[in-house]
Formats: C-alpha cells, structure tokens, sequence
C-alpha cells in the first residue's frame, strides 16, 4: 500500500496535512458493463448532502422521463458521498448523452454509472 502527503482545502480554508493511504479501487457499474480502475485517496468522509428525492424531478421534467440516475437512496433523508470523481478522472466516466431542455431546468448527463443530475 502507498502513502503520499494530502492537504485538503475547503472554500479558502486551509487544513493540515495528513499521511493518507492510497489504494486501487475498481469501479463497477451497477447495470453491467467495463470496470473503471482508479488510484484513490482513502478519507473518513467525503461529504452527505440533502437527499432531494431526484426522482420527484424525473417525473417533473419531460426531458428526464425514463432515466435511471445513479444516486437514489429512497430510504435516507440524506446521501452519503462514498466515491468523488475529480476532474482527472471525468472522461472515465462521462458518456456523450446530455439531456437539457430549458435554461433554468436541470440537466441530466449520461455516465458509465448512470445519469447524473446537474
């Protein structure tokens, strides 16, 4: 197992560094198809975020009808962030499909995980 030095700063607010572990990690999708092998920093946390229920919007926006999108939780008030993609790592991942209608109105973007919402 590697050791590397990380510092991690948060909207302008510096922290210490810390000796962290860096690890192999294949990442598979759920529906089936390639493994995406990655070189991660293993962290306690990543972040948790509002569960905002995502699927109310697929049914709200016509352009989002029928998607199947990666970060469901039914069951959790909130979404524990397991794995974060840096942009190093996006054309891994992101696929070619982007589905938007008006300015103002999410769009969703298609991934080897599934669609995500922006």
């Amino acid at each position: 197992m590697k050791r590397e030095w990380l510092t991690i700063n948060a909207f302008g607010e510096k922290h210490k560094s810390e000796l962290r572990d860096i690890v192999q990690l294949f990442v598979s999708p759920v529906r089936g198809g390639t493994n995406v092998e990655l070189e991660v920093f293993v962290v306690k946390e990543i972040s948790n975020i509002p569960n905002c229920h995502i699927e109310i919007a697929r049914d709200k926006y016509s352009h989002l009808n029928g998607l199947w999108f990666s970060d469901v939780n039914l069951h959790k008030d909130r979404l524990e962030v397991d794995v974060l993609i840096g942009a190093d790592h996006l054309w891994e991942f992101q696929k070619s499909r982007v589905l938007r209608d008006r300015h103002d109105e999410p769009v969703a973007i298609e991934t080897k995980l599934g669609w995500v919402l922006s």
